[in-house]
């Protein structure tokens, strides 16, 4: 994601031969605030997933065993971090304007690939969101879903 960021600050400073257009890119107030909106994004899909990680850890290394609802959290996290990610990659390529789409632009590339590893298997945000409320409501996860 650092790269996403870096390539949208880049995108918004675009056309390092065009200083009035790189001056008028780098004054407007939209710009400013989606980079704002995304890095933040960014920042909480992270601190969420080394929460998460640093609880594994402490519980594994006290060689406790994880609750059906520690372990749906989890999985609820760490499906909520990727769609931050989405959102953050969403938010910078929507205000890249047109030449975002270019193949010889990086956020082209940022904006395909995070929409292709949110779609994978295990980053299904209804399966693992549905497993957090049935657990969290004491109800048992559906058949075929872990536990």
């Amino acid at each position: 994601m650092p790269h996403v960021l870096e390539g949208y600050t880049r995108a918004t400073a675009y056309a390092l031969d065009n200083k009035p257009l790189a001056e008028e890119l780098k004054a407007r107030l939209e710009a400013r605030v989606r980079l704002a909106e995304a890095s933040v994004e960014v920042d909480a899909a992270r601190e969420l997933q080394r929460r998460c990680i640093r609880e594994i850890l402490a519980k594994a290394e006290r060689g406790e065993e994880f609750t059906n609802l520690e372990r749906a959290r989890y999985r609820r996290d760490k499906n909520f971090a990727a769609r931050l990610c989405v959102q953050a990659v969403n938010r910078l390529f929507e205000a890249s304007g047109g030449h975002a789409i270019a193949e010889s632009e990086a956020m082209q590339r940022y904006h395909r690939d995070v929409h292709a590893a949110s779609h994978h298997q295990g980053l299904s945000w209804d399966t693992a969101a549905e497993d957090f409320g049935r657990q969290a409501l004491g109800l048992s996860p559906l058949p075929g879903r872990f536990g």
